[in-house]
């Protein structure tokens, strides 16, 4: 089996993760929220096992509308707010170890300082928010991993790749290398708001974002517990009720438009 592996066995944290222990999650909405909470679960199961956990930086400019309610974890109460703002305050009020996380009520942009961090997961519903992540992340020093999920209806897609600075004999692409059409942009957008909780259930189903998430969120545990990550790319139907990953397969990113090389190719990555 073709495995991406961090210089670790199974109880000891990878070397990566002993540098690095910032993730960037931009967005806060349907799948940022409950990847928030799966990040705190994360922190928390680190810091049982001895280690130092994480440090987690929010990122959303939006307020918590009316039709949010339900479909995300707000609360009436909320309406009004900023999203990240109240997640990271309710998870602050349970759990002092997180003091050091933070909110940031603003969008995220090519410029936005984010220092030397892990990982960014982007949790976003359009294109210029992951155009930016690329011109961040990507075509920079300033992360090592990048994590996107996306959602249609009644499906959703997750791909974990490492930023171009890596100096790798092998490297796993990231989500606009597989997609190029996202940095197109003639392509127009699709992320109009729903201004109901009826509306935004007609526009996708109520549980495809905690079982995109899920997945994700299992996805970050293997490589920061186990230290490896076998299947880098994952794709949910909840209409077919099916989910499909996705090996380290130099096949699969040719048929993608990713062309390996010397310094690209996704077979094994040591740290």
């Amino acid at each position: 089996m073709l495995v991406h592996q961090f210089r670790t066995s199974v109880g000891k944290p990878p070397g990566l993760v002993i540098t690095y222990d910032t993730i960037h999650l931009i967005g806060a909405g349907g799948n940022g929220a409950p990847m928030l909470m799966r990040l705190h679960k994360i922190h928390t199961t680190l810091r049982a096992l001895g280690r130092s956990g994480l440090k987690v930086i929010v990122w959303d400019m939006d307020t918590v509308s009316p039709s949010n309610i339900g479909r995300q974890p707000f609360y009436p109460a909320d309406i009004g707010r900023n999203k990240a703002d109240v997640l990271i305050s309710r998870l602050k009020m349970i759990d002092p170890s997180i003091h050091h996380w933070q909110a940031r009520s603003e969008r995220f942009t090519q410029d936005s300082e984010i220092g030397n961090t892990l990982m960014v997961i982007t949790c976003v519903d359009n294109k210029e928010a992951r155009r930016a992540v690329h011109r961040a992340v990507f075509e920079t020093e300033r992360a090592l991993y990048w994590l996107d999920l996306g959602n249609e209806a009644d499906s959703g897609q997750i791909v974990l790749g490492e930023a171009k600075h890596l100096r790798r004999t092998l490297r796993l692409p990231v989500v606009t290398e597989l997609y190029p059409e996202i940095l197109d942009e003639s392509i127009p957008e699709d992320d109009s708001p729903s201004c109901s909780t009826e509306e935004a259930i007609r526009k996708q189903g109520l549980f495809v974002n905690e079982i995109v998430v899920g997945h994700a969120a299992d996805l970050i545990w293997e490589g920061l517990h186990k230290g490896t990550v076998t299947k880098p790319v994952i794709y949910v139907s909840t209409m077919r009720h099916t989910v499909n990953s996705v090996g380290i397969d130099p096949e699969f990113y040719k048929r993608k438009g990713f062309k390996p090389g010397r310094r690209n190719n996704p077979l094994i990555i040591k740290v």
